[in-house]
């Protein structure tokens, strides 16, 4: 059995049994997580933007993070996240599972910073990791919409509706602060990782404003099949026999992380 992480907002901490919060400083910052158990998987959790909400979307420490997973010997990884919607298709409410990323932020964070070493992220998402959400969703009977692409925001501030179009432009479905640069970083550290999107409102100029307690709202109504997703499916997360397409980096990447 593997050992899995899990990246989210507040409330996954109820489901972890046994656990025990702790503070690990490392080379590239600070990050506060639990340790425990989910369904009898030994789970890692890291409130992304920190046990009291602390740090906007611009200043979590998305290296510190992944490094962390990496000294825990975590090598597989669910990011949870809230997102907009480019799509009136896809309302809010919906949950999605994206297999591309778009990258419109101006954070660089890698950890081949002084390395002369390029990253295929033909794939951003494990393709095996993914699976299993999907099939696991299917016998829940929670509706997944799959096979979207990621846009990635600067933050903390919300786009403008010519950016939104834009971004529709470029073949956006999803729009979010957060999976830039964690899916990349991810990646470096040769890790299996996917991403659950909960949609909690249109993009602006989709809508009229975007209203925080109507983002809330959504997000209380929905956290129940994501934790029941995340909960039913880390057993088969933990024991199955994953490619080795998403691992090919880890070596190179532990040379550098010593």
């Amino acid at each position: 059995m593997y050992r899995v992480g899990v990246i989210g907002g507040s409330g996954f901490e109820t489901l972890i049994s046994g656990g025990s919060r702790k503070r690990d400083s490392g080379r590239y910052g600070t990050v506060e997580y639990i340790e425990g158990y989910i369904k009898g998987v030994e789970t890692i959790f890291i409130p992304r933007h920190g046990f009291k909400h602390e740090y906007p979307p611009h200043k979590i420490p998305f290296k510190a993070m992944i490094n962390l997973l990496n000294k825990l010997d975590v090598d597989r990884v669910i990011g949870v996240s809230a997102v907009g919607s480019l799509r009136e298709d896809l309302s809010p409410g919906s949950i999605a599972i994206p297999i591309q990323l778009i990258d419109y932020t101006i954070r660089r964070d890698t950890f081949y910073e002084d390395h002369p070493f390029h990253v295929d992220v033909s794939r951003p998402y494990c393709r095996a990791l993914t699976r299993i959400l999907l099939d696991k969703a299917g016998e829940l009977g929670i509706k997944v919409e799959y096979g979207l692409a990621y846009v990635a925001t600067e933050g903390p501030r919300f786009e403008t509706p010519s950016e939104i179009r834009m971004f529709k432009v470029l073949g956006g479905d999803l729009v979010g602060m957060t999976n830039i640069p964690e899916a990349v970083l991810a990646r470096e550290a040769g890790m299996h990782y996917a991403l659950i999107t909960l949609v909690t409102n249109y993009a602006a100029g989709m809508q009229d404003l975007v209203n925080m307690d109507e983002v809330y709202k959504i997000s209380k109504m929905r956290e129940k099949d994501i934790f029941r997703l995340v909960e039913e499916s880390i057993q088969v997360i933990s024991s199955s026999n994953l490619d080795d397409e998403c691992t090919r980096f880890r070596e190179r990447f532990r040379e550098v992380s010593r």
